[in-house]
């Protein structure tokens, strides 16, 4: 049986390391086409007296590569050793003696021998191409020592410099000296400079072999091992969590493809205790499985041999219908460390400053693959440009401003992401905001073909489609907003594989950055990739340093203390726990792990074999679990036990600990209690999750609790829809709406042999206001994108998304829906993928004059014209009105605006009326009043005719809606009106799917006997345009049915 390898690793920055190339300017002194210093570099400085440090590498190979036992024990006492050091000297001794006699001036900073041939000079950058230029020079490099570009990763676990500059109680760093860090992967590109930067074995990879060719060299030709190894312990440009420990290569991926046979896998694990590693990683596997398999009795026997054992979990995401069991072997090993993927950032952040109180203080998004960032702390205005192409941007002023773009349009008009850029820069725009057109994540790239990352761009930032939406609708206010960056962001990568094993048990252990993190590849490069591939390896790193302070601490000590002192991750949208089933008890926190007083720990058993595990999962009805924790400490430490829930599902379920104090002596233990009492009665299936807290001076330690009712199924995408009451008082009243996500959007397969993987996102979750038959919708009052796996909400005011009261007195139903996207430009479809309704009923808005809108009649395809009527209704006696009837300027563009005959009572009163069209910022602000008296009941306020410019889905909606009564004003019912513009000329295509079907069936089913003006009207049903959904439209449908077009 093989494994193969966990590929889910989506490149976020492309390769770092950029080969010099030549540049246009004026050359510095003796710079013409030196192969030996980075081009960019030299014409950047080369003609600066300014100081620069540098590194210079020499043509010998260093000390490393010159003894053949590189790494043995005592090797540089050796007599090999001692002449290849005076070699080394002279070597450098003699290019300095040439800068001097070139009359160069330099100071040395450092002498290097061991690992790297060179020294590290400081020096007038005009000097550099004669350094560059001189014979024994290899090349030249721009110092890069105070640069750490992995410090986002580890500074989330609590690593770094502060970290490895503390000392055990031995003396030794806490970085990684002393321990040796196992890869059993694809092998490792040890010539790599961060990673020993010679033959191998040497200073850093000091030994391995190839199990899958059979072979002494594990060289890494695919990466993936590169880019773990790194991680874990690279020492260089970029610095793993464990930067001085040393890399056991053990390769079990062959160069010429497939996957990794168990007995090699097996076989790696025997060299590991032969060669006594202090932790092995493995970055591999297949989704599901239990402990008991061959692979998995080698780990555990690793681990009794005093071997830590980390394996990643996997990308397959969270339960789903997909995939029942998607944490993957070898992780469910029951004495390996499994590790899933947090996701901590960084992210750019927009935070709207004006106009105030709009509570959008924390829009995430993402740059562009290729575009600069926004300074830090810069304020722009926010105007909107449509979807970004020269005709709308030849509409608006945005120099010195940002664009708000929308993606798309969809279909064969489509814009790239690239062009939309480029458009802003050309009319000066400071930057760009892309939102999303459907639901989901937006990620994009600018490069379209070759020499597209040569070009100079703005700043790119892309956000989701509801974010965008919300941004639009303040364009109209003057928005202005603040970029910034969210780091430390303390979520789940949506992909990391979900908890627990087939055989239930507690997984993953903890979780660890997988997103953008950034490591080494083959050929000296650098990458940012996800996975909870990279994932594991900084735990493996993790392992290292708790082993470099405490190297009596056994396998089953590291796990728990790594465990009881992690970070628990919260949901950024709700401050919500995380479900333990996705992030293990936490994200690692290596100090407090190396500082912890003591360990909470469970045995629990496998049938035949009992373990130690730091959380509490549980299936039966009514039991009692022990925790025993056990000192670390020098000292006696007092705790408080206590539970909490960490998620809404609890009913029926009650958990209690005991005692409230226990004392742990030295080298002692205590017991703590923790007693499940179940109401079988009213208990729901499924996980109900809390935390047991062991509170004292010298630190906190926690353990994850599930009771877990019934068998582990997969749950709905959308359950526990609930409100806090059944009646809404408008205007000013509130209702709490609750519900959970189960799981998120499932992606097909990428290759051949792979399963489905799941995402702990949902793409996007509505909340629409519906007739008590679910049919009409009246409005949308909550709109929210990648919401994650668990407990959500929010409170309602009655108010849709736009601001607006929009209903009257009555019983409705509030459905929340799942929406997914396919996320296909040139055929996008979005689905609800599920839903659940409640019902409601509104008080409070008897009397209030309600507007709507309504199509009074006219075509909605590609050229032609629709008419459509605000309409005021009332039972009140009003005066005048003042509302803005609010369109998108790339679907619509206002024709005429024509008085309507409600405010005249028909043309028998005098009356005033006015409009105003903004045509780019799609607003037609109407007002009028009576010219003498009041009027009341039913009629149109002024008609609209509109132009549709383009095909696709809109809405007009009525913004400040006010009605007059003498002296006193009041906001009035809004209804908003969905389009569907269509394109073509087969108008009984309804739905406009290129065939006639049932689905246009339905369609004009459902508008039958309707007439212009009525709720149910669909224009789009009107098949032959006289304004009535009658049998000639039905006719005329038949006639197609079966219908199918290109």
């Amino acid at each position: 049986m093989t494994r193969r390898l966990q590929w889910c690793l989506r490149i976020v920055v492309a390769v770092a390391l950029v080969l010099g190339c030549a540049l246009s300017g004026e050359p510095a002194r003796g710079a013409a086409n030196l192969p030996t210093i980075d081009a960019a570099f030299l014409a950047r400085v080369g003609a600066s007296p300014s100081l620069q440090d540098v590194i210079v590498r020499m043509q010998g190979l260093p000390l490393v590569g010159r003894v053949q036992d590189a790494g043995a024990e005592g090797w540089l006492d050796t007599m090999a050793a001692h002449a290849s050091e005076a070699a080394i000297s002279q070597e450098q001794n003699a290019f300095l003696s040439s800068l001097t006699a070139q009359g160069v001036k330099y100071t040395v900073t450092q002498r290097l021998s061991v690992t790297f041939n060179g020294l590290a000079l400081s020096l007038a950058g005009s000097d550099l191409a004669a350094v560059a230029g001189t014979s024994h020079v290899s090349f030249v490099y721009e110092s890069q020592q105070a640069q750490v570009l992995d410090d986002d990763a580890n500074a989330a676990m609590g690593v770094d410099q502060a970290l490895w500059d503390r000392t055990s109680v031995g003396g030794k760093k806490l970085d990684g000296t002393g321990t040796a860090i196992g890869i059993i992967d694809t092998g490792i590109d040890y010539t790599h400079p961060d990673l020993g930067g010679a033959k191998f074995p040497n200073a850093k990879v000091v030994g391995g072999y190839d199990f899958a060719d059979n072979d002494g060299d594990p060289m890494d030709i695919q990466g993936h091992g590169t880019h773990v190894a790194g991680i874990a312990a690279a020492d260089g440009k970029v610095q793993g969590v464990a930067p001085k420990a040393k890399l056991y290569a053990y390769k079990v991926f062959s160069d010429q493809g497939g996957g990794a046979a168990d007995g090699n896998i097996i076989a790696a694990f025997d060299r590991s205790v032969r060669d006594h590693c202090t932790v092995v990683n493995l970055s591999l596997g297949t989704s599901g499985g239990t402990a008991d398999t061959p692979e998995n009795e080698a780990i555990n026997n690793a681990v009794k041999a005093g071997v830590v054992v980390v394996a990643a979990t996997g990308n397959s995401g969270p339960r789903n219908p997909e995939t029942n069991w998607p944490l993957g072997s070898p992780a469910t090993a029951l004495n390996a460390i499994a590790v899933a993927a947090s996701n901590d950032g960084p992210y750019p952040v927009v935070e709207v400053v004006t106009p105030t109180g709009t509570g959008l203080d924390n829009i995430m998004g993402s740059y562009a693959d290729i575009a600069p960032e926004f300074k830090e702390g810069s304020t722009y205005s926010i105007v909107d440009a449509g979807y970004g192409s020269k005709a709308d941007f030849a509409g608006v002023n945005v120099k010195g401003k940002v664009a708000l773009v929308e993606r798309g349009p969809v279909g064969t008009g489509g814009i790239y992401f690239r062009d939309k850029v480029l458009n802003a820069q050309a009319v000066g725009a400071a930057g760009v905001i892309i939102y999303n057109h459907s639901p989901g994540v937006l990620g994009m790239t600018l490069r379209v073909a070759a020499g597209d990352e040569t070009k100079d761009y703005v700043p790119c930032i892309g956000i989701t489609q509801d974010a965008g939406l919300d941004l639009k609708m303040l364009t109209t206010r003057g928005l202005v907003v603040r970029f910034g960056t969210r780091r430390n962001l303390g979520t789940v990568a949506d992909f990391s594989s979900m908890g627990p094993t087939e055989d239930f048990h507690f997984k993953p252990e903890v979780s660890a950055p997988g997103v953008s993190v950034n490591s080494t590849l083959p050929g000296g490069e650098y990458a940012k990739l996800d996975g909870t591939s990279t994932a594991s390896p900084g735990v493996a790193g993790a392992v290292a340093l708790i082993k470099a302070a405490h190297p009596d601490w056994t396998p089953a000590t590291v796990k728990l203390v790594l465990m009881n002192t992690s970070d628990v991750l919260r949901n950024w949208q709700n401050n919500e726990v995380i479900t333990w089933t996705l992030q293990g008890a936490g994200r690692v926190d290596v100090p407090a792990a190396i500082d912890a007083p003591a360990v909470a720990e469970i045995a629990t058993s496998d049938g035949t074999t009992t373990f130690q595990t730091g959380a509490i999962l549980v299936g039966d009805d009514s039991v009692a679990t022990a925790i025993t924790v056990r000192s670390l400490s020098d000292h006696s430490v007092t705790f408080s036990p206590s539970f909490d829930w960490t998620m809404d599902s609890r009913t029926g379920v009650e958990v209690t600990v005991a005692p409230s104090s226990i004392v742990v002596a030295p080298g002692g233990t205590a017991q703590v209690a923790v007693t499940t009492t179940v109401n079988a009665a009213i208990v729901k299936d499924g996980p109900h999750e809390g935390m047991i807290t062991l509170q004292s001076i010298s630190g906190t330690l926690h353990v994850p609790y599930i009771f877990w009712r019934a068998g582990v199924e997969v749950p709905e995408q959308l359950s526990g829809m609930q409100t806090s009451t059944a009646t809404l008082a408008a205007p000013g009243g509130t209702m709490d709406v609750r519900f959970s996500i189960g799981y998120g959007g499932v992606r097909p397969a990428v290759e051949a042999g792979e399963g489905p993987q799941g995402s702990s996102f949902a793409s996007e979750v509505v909340a629409a206001v519906t007739g008590i038959d679910g049919v009409t919708t009246f409005g949308t009052v909550y709109r929210r994108s990648l919401l994650l796996v668990g407990d959500h909400g929010f409170t309602w005011n009655g108010r849709d998304i736009h601001g607006n009261l929009f209903l009257t007195d009555g019983d409705y139903l509030l459905r929340t829906s799942v929406l997914e996207s396919n996320n296909d430009p040139a055929n996008l479809q979005v689905s609800e993928a599920a839903h659940q309704s409640a019902p409601i009923h509104v008080t409070g808005m008897a009397g209030v004059p309600m507007l709507s809108l309504n199509i009074m009649g006219g075509s909605l395809r590609e050229g032609g014209d629709v008419t459509v009527n605000l309409s005021v209704d009332t039972t009140t006696s009003i005066a005048g009105i003042a509302a803005a009837v609010q369109f998108e300027p790339y679907y619509l563009s206002v024709k005429s605006v024509k008085k309507g005959d409600f405010l005249n009572q028909g043309g028998t009163a005098p009356s005033s009326f006015v409009s105003t069209v903004d045509a780019s910022a799609g607003i037609v602000a109407v007002q009028g009043a009576t010219g003498t008296g009041q009027v009341q009941g039913r009629g149109s306020v002024c008609t609209v005719t509109f132009t549709v410019l383009h095909s696709g889905s809109t809405e007009l909606w009525i913004g400040k809606p006010l009605a007059t009564n003498g002296s006193r004003t009041v906001e009035t019912i809004a209804q908003s009106l969905a389009m569907t513009l269509r394109s073509g000329s087969n108008l009984w295509d309804i739905d406009g799917n290129k065939r006639v079907d049932l689905g246009d069936m339905v369609a004009l089913a459902r508008a039958y006997g309707s007439k212009a003006g009525d709720t149910r009207y669909d224009n789009t049903a009107d098949l032959n345009g006289d304004g009535r959904v009658d049998d000639a439209d039905l006719q005329i449908l038949r006639q197609h049915y079966g219908d199918v077009y290109p």
